[in-house]
């Protein structure tokens, strides 16, 4: 390791990192021990946890890929195929139990603090393994004590450790030139670097499409980044990082067409979502302004780090501009490339949750890491430039208490998990303890529990609102695709789906159908509403309801009907059934039974 020194005696001796690092460096036993520690301390209360919205429809679906299901044509959502294979996975080993996909989670935070750990010492700006271990620790506190069950185990935490494997392996390959030769001229790049960069950021594809934006600053740091290589090395770089990227996609798409779901695919994604994500989620300017500073305030309050991270980055820039224009005042300065790479991919993804204009919580997961990264490096050269002096301790005091800041909720979650383990009747009250804001939990376990008593194997539900979680939790089968009734709001391009519902709802009548009031979501669909009231915009489906169906129970805004009998559907008749399906001939897709 070479060393530099500044000239004046009176001056600090300062080190410049430029000692050979692995790609994977092993952790010593006390880094061990105490990303361990608090992995296990953090994680372990989560096992409890019962699913949410979102881990309902992953649950539902996965176990039904594993049965034969095709995703988009059979089951439809918005997500990419490798979450619900995931989550079917650990179903199915786990015997269809909440701790299966809890358990999953907890490993994938575990890979995901580990790759933190290794980003932050390959950044080479503070030596020492301590760096990596603040960082580990760090993430881990901003993972799990600000997330409830709605926002852990979703396709972002997937995403993380995919996204850390891939900036580390582009900050190696930036790194490298300079840790195998002085002249950076001479040296060869190390395309296959390049090339898993490209395949560990593509992959985050195969689990939201989103992922696509990770392209940019791997392709901007493979062309600009390293400086003195020639054209022809810079482009080779790109095509390496391109050809990576393309990988997980190619593998993706060799899937779709095996199951016939690629025409779903692709209007899922050209068609829906560009019309799903432009939905306006208030109404003028005034409106627009006030949510977003409610935005901000709740983004300051759940994850403080996001903020007070880049002030912190700030004063390491800063510093190292004196250095750079000062040396012999501030000595050596050293360099923040790697770190400026970590922030460009950070920034890059805040940049496309602010474009989609739906500020859910889990959608800042993925900055978690680069952010934990960036405070530990920040904070820690802040100590080793200056010594501990008033500024550096009230730095690191104030990393401890933004890591810290929800840690009030451990306690409560470790009472629930006893409780949980000892009384087994003490799952209803825990559900009532977690049911806040918008998602009473309580409401769809209770509608499972009560389904699950009620129905037969062969029975079949509907549910006309957005809590697809009810299907798992009733172990029942659907007779539409569409397992929650937002798609059908947005516009035209849900034309074709509405005769389908009616086509779907005819020739498989469900014994069940679930409607729900005043239960609409304005950051998913823009605008507060009742479900009941929608119904009158899928032509004839009031009437088939009225019709076959009456009121069984309600729960909270979720009421159950049942069909009043079990023969022939009363309010069609044969030709206009055949009318209707023959207004769906323009989609090529099989029907299922």
């Amino acid at each position: 390791m070479s060393v530099a020194t500044q000239k004046s005696p009176s001056l600090r001796r300062a080190t410049i990192v430029t000692e050979e690092l692995k790609l994977f460096p092993r952790l010593n036993s006390q880094s061990a021990w105490w990303l361990g520690l608090s992995w296990l301390l953090l994680g372990l209360p989560t096992l409890i946890y019962p699913f949410g919205r979102d881990q309902g429809v992953f649950a539902y679906i996965g176990e039904r890929l594993f049965n034969g299901a095709r995703l988009y044509v059979d089951l439809w959502d918005v997500k990419s195929p490798l979450v619900y294979w995931a989550y079917g996975l650990a179903l199915k080993l786990t015997d269809s139990q909440f701790y299966g996909v809890r358990l999953m989670d907890m490993l994938l935070a575990a890979a995901s603090v580990y790759l933190v750990y290794a980003l932050t010492i390959n950044l080479r700006i503070v030596r020492g393994q301590h760096v990596g271990v603040v960082a580990g620790v760090l993430y881990l506190l901003w993972y799990y004590l600000p997330n409830d069950y709605r926002v852990l185990a979703n396709c972002e935490s997937f995403i993380t450790p995919f996204l850390l494997l891939g900036m580390l392996l582009v900050v190696k390959a930036v790194s490298q030139p300079e840790q195998h030769s002085s002249s950076a001229q001479n040296s060869s790049p190390n395309y296959s670097l390049w090339f898993w960069a490209g395949m560990a950021l593509g992959s985050t594809m195969l689990f939201k499409t989103t992922g696509a934006v990770y392209i940019v600053p791997a392709v901007a740091a493979a062309f600009f980044v390293s400086t003195g290589r020639t054209m022809k090395t810079r482009l080779l770089s790109v095509l390496a990082v391109g050809i990576g990227f393309a990988a997980p996609l190619v593998l993706g798409w060799m899937y779709l067409l095996r199951t016939g779901a690629m025409e779903d695919w692709l209007y899922l994604n050209f068609t829906y979502l560009p019309s799903y994500t432009s939905v306006s989620h208030s109404n003028g300017l005034l409106h627009e302004l006030a949510n977003s500073l409610f935005i901000l305030k709740a983004l300051i309050e759940i994850y403080p780090a996001m903020i007070i991270g880049l002030v912190m980055f700030s004063c390491l820039v800063f510093s190292h501009w004196c250095k750079r224009n000062l040396p012999e005042l501030f000595g050596v300065k050293k360099s923040l490339t790697t770190a400026y790479i970590v922030l460009t991919f950070g920034l890059i993804y805040a940049a496309v949750i602010a474009l989609q204009g739906k500020y859910l919580h889990y959608h800042f997961l993925p900055l978690l890491g680069p952010f934990a990264v960036l405070v530990a490096v920040s904070t820690l050269s802040a100590i080793e430039d200056f010594g501990a002096t008033f500024w550096t301790k009230t730095m690191a005091l104030l990393t401890l208490t933004i890591g810290l800041a929800h840690i009030w909720a451990l306690p409560q979650r470790y009472i629930s998990l006893g409780k949980m383990v000892t009384d087994s009747s003490y799952s209803d009250i825990y559900y009532e303890e977690l049911s806040t804001g918008n998602y009473p939990c309580a409401i769809s376990y209770q509608i499972g529990k009560y389904l699950r008593a009620d129905s037969e194997p062969d029975d079949r539900l509907f549910v006309w609102s957005f809590e697809p979680e009810i299907y798992f939790l009733s172990e029942l089968g659907t007779s539409s695709r569409f397992l929650f009734n937002t798609p059908f709001f947005a516009g035209e391009v849900a034309k074709d789906w509405k005769t389908e519902l009616m086509v779907d709802l005819l020739s498989k009548p469900p014994t069940y159908i679930i409607i729900g009031e005043q239960d609409g979501l304005p950051l998913i669909t823009g605008e507060s509403y009742s479900s009941k009231e929608r119904l009158k915009e899928i032509e004839g489906l009031p009437e088939f309801i009225e019709l076959n169906y009456a009121p069984m129970k309600t729960f909270g805004n979720l009421t159950i009907l049942k069909r009043r009998i079990f023969g022939d559907i009363e309010n069609i008749n044969s030709s206009d059934m055949t009318e209707l399906q023959s207004t769906t001939t323009t989609r090529t897709r099989t029907k299922k039974s």
